[in-house]
């Protein structure tokens, strides 16, 4: 007697299950700067195994000045849909309108979203990058015609050289950056919040950063999501 064919109904019990995406949280990241902060990010994103999907970064469509990068991530959390975290990365360096970025943040922020914060180092991003070879904690100051973050990098450049020579001389536009300082992140982090510590007791904030925040931040969604 002939074997009849299993319903494809009956087939589909015994298909394999196919392994599910868990949703990740979203995250929109608003950079002051053209590359600098760009680059260094969306290396991390993509090494944490994030996309576009999950994190969305701006750069020079923002400007420059503070409060412009609070408004255009105002506007991009408007227009598409509500992300669950929104981070506005800024220097203090000389800008005059910083207290103005920090007035227009909402509080709380839109519905739908968890977490609306400024990301801020000072006197710039460059700070975060000196916390992966030490705990640097001497306050910068401009001086002999260089700005105050024209400081901070000439004290970051022979520490480039020096621990990572595949890099050559620092460059603001560098895209591989993050992978030579990737294994000194987490020193980065605990030097960043124990300066952050410091700020809280002391109430200077020249220098720190909150880079390892948003970094930290990020490496959660990502762990998350795979477990």
């Amino acid at each position: 007697m002939a074997r009849q064919p299993v319903p494809n109904r009956m087939r589909r019990n015994f298909a394999r299950p196919q392994p599910q995406r868990t949703a990740r949280e979203t995250v929109l990241i608003v950079c002051e700067g053209e590359k600098t902060e760009p680059n260094y990010l969306a290396s991390l994103v993509h090494d944490l195994g994030l996309t576009g999907a999950d994190v969305r970064i701006f750069g020079k469509e923002c400007g420059s000045d503070p409060k412009s990068v609070v408004k255009h991530a105002l506007d991009a959390n408007r227009i598409k849909y509500p992300y669950d975290y929104v981070f506005c990365v800024i220097d203090t360096d000389s800008h005059a309108n910083l207290q103005d970025a920090k007035n227009a943040v909402p509080n709380p922020p839109k519905r739908g979203t968890k977490e609306f914060s400024l990301v801020i180092s000072t006197p710039c991003f460059e700070y975060w990058y000196i916390l992966h070879f030490g705990a640097y904690d001497r306050p910068f100051a401009p001086k002999k015609g260089d700005s105050v973050c024209d400081c901070c990098i000439k004290e970051l450049a022979p520490l480039i050289r020096e621990h990572c020579p595949e890099l050559g001389d620092y460059r603001k536009s560098s895209l591989s950056l993050y992978a030579s300082l990737k294994s000194r992140t987490s020193d980065a982090i605990r030097n960043a919040t124990r300066r952050s510590d410091q700020c809280a007791i002391d109430g200077s904030h020249n220098p720190s950063t909150q880079v390892h925040l948003l970094v930290q931040r990020l490496r959660t969604i990502a762990a998350e999501a795979v477990a």
